[in-house]
C-alpha cells in the first residue's frame, strides 16, 4: 500500500519524502564542509592540555533513554595568557579538573577543538547519507506502490466495462 491514500495524500508524501531527501543532502554536504574545516583548522593548529573547568547539562537535549548532552568548558594556558573554551559535548567519563588533549589556533587560541575532532565531519556524513538513502527508499517505494496502485485501478475499470458491455 502507498503512503497517500488519495491524490492529495499522495501529492503530500512526495512533498514530504522530498524534503527528507533534500535535508539528508544537506547534512551530508556540511558533514563534509565540517570535516574539511577542521582538517585546514589542524594544519596550523597546536596541540596543548586543557583541565575542564566545569560541566554544564543542556535540558534541551535529552534522549529517549533519558540521557542528558552536556556542555564541557575549559582553561588552558597559552604563552602564559589563560583562554577558557567549550569542547561542546561530553563524555561520560569526563569530569570536572581532568586533563584532556585540546587544538588551539595559534594565531587565536580561543578557537579550540577537542581531540576528538578526527571523526565528527565523517560522522555527519555519515548521518545525512543514511538520511538521503531513507528519503530515496521510501520515495521509490512510494512511486512503485502509486504505480501499481493505478495499474490495479485501471485494470479493475477496464474488467468492469467489459462485463458491463457483455449485458
Amino acid at each position: 500500500m502507498y503512503i497517500g491514500s488519495s491524490k492529495l495524500g499522495n501529492i503530500i508524501a512526495a512533498i514530504f519524502l522530498i524534503i527528507f531527501t533534500l535535508i539528508g543532502i544537506g547534512i551530508f554536504i556540511g558533514g563534509f564542509f565540517l570535516q574539511d574545516s577542521n582538517e585546514k583548522f589542524m594544519k596550523t593548529a597546536e596541540k596543548t592540555s586543557a583541565v575542564i573547568t566545569s560541566i554544564e547539562r543542556i535540558e534541551a537535549s535529552v534522549d529517549k533513554k533519558g540521557d542528558y548532552d552536556y556542555d564541557v568548558y575549559i582553561s588552558f594556558v597559552v604563552n602564559g595568557v589563560t583562554y577558557k573554551g567549550n569542547l561542546g559535548d561530553n563524555y561520560s567519563s569526563m569530569q570536572v579538573g581532568d586533563s584532556v588533549i585540546i587544538y588551539y589556533n595559534p594565531k587565536n587560541p580561543n578557537k579550540v577543538l577537542g581531540s576528538d575532532y578526527k571523526s565528527s565531519g565523517y560522522i555527519t556524513g555519515i548521518v545525512g547519507a543514511g538520511i538521503v538513502l531513507v528519503g530515496v527508499y521510501f520515495s521509490i517505494t512510494n512511486f512503485k506502490s502509486i504505480k501499481k496502485y493505478k495499474k490495479e485501478v485501471r485494470n479493475d475499470e477496464i474488467r468492469r466495462y467489459n462485463q458491463n458491455s457483455q449485458i
